[in-house]
């Protein structure tokens, strides 16, 4: 099988260097690392652990994925949380490739909202409607961060990770 993890046409991403992350007062409790967005992802698959959170959040198509033991099937307005620290993979579907929006964040704050969202659910998927403010948030920070990165683009994008995220 054909296996990408980026390429794909249309896709975004947003990337902070590490010594950026740190510079920022928010990290303390809620840090953007990484963010994408990749439009029917054809053949998109990953697999390994990571030392910060990930949310996968579908909207359109079908994707697969495995957090620890456990395996979920995310379908369109439905997210994933994957915890840091712990193995996972997930692929687009075949016939439906996915439609993603994914992020990647870390801090205390991430830490609780995981577990008392784990705790509440008893999963790590949820179900959440399009909303068009969401991805409204994703862009507007997209072409903030195309624009050159600043301490205050930074608190901009941390302060609507903890809006897209609540």
């Amino acid at each position: 099988m054909k296996r990408k993890t980026q390429g794909f046409a249309g896709e975004r991403i947003l990337e902070l260097s590490d010594d950026f992350q740190k510079s920022s007062q928010l990290n303390a409790m809620l840090s953007f690392t990484r963010a994408g967005f990749y439009p029917r992802a054809k053949h998109h698959a990953e697999s390994g652990t990571r030392s910060d959170y990930t949310m996968i959040y579908c909207i359109k198509g079908v994707g697969q994925a495995n957090v620890g033991d456990v395996a979920y099937q995310i379908r369109a307005n439905e997210f994933l949380f994957i915890p840091k620290n712990t193995s996972f993979s997930y692929h687009a579907d075949k016939l439906q490739p996915w439609t993603i929006y994914w992020f990647n964040f870390d801090g205390p704050t991430a830490n609780i909202m995981l577990e008392v969202y784990h705790e509440q659910s008893g999963s790590y998927k949820g179900s959440l409607p399009y909303n068009e403010e969401r991805i409204t948030l994703f862009n507007i920070n997209y072409k903030n961060l195309k624009r050159g990165y600043s301490q205050y683009i930074l608190t901009i994008l941390d302060t609507c990770l903890l809006h897209f995220l609540s």
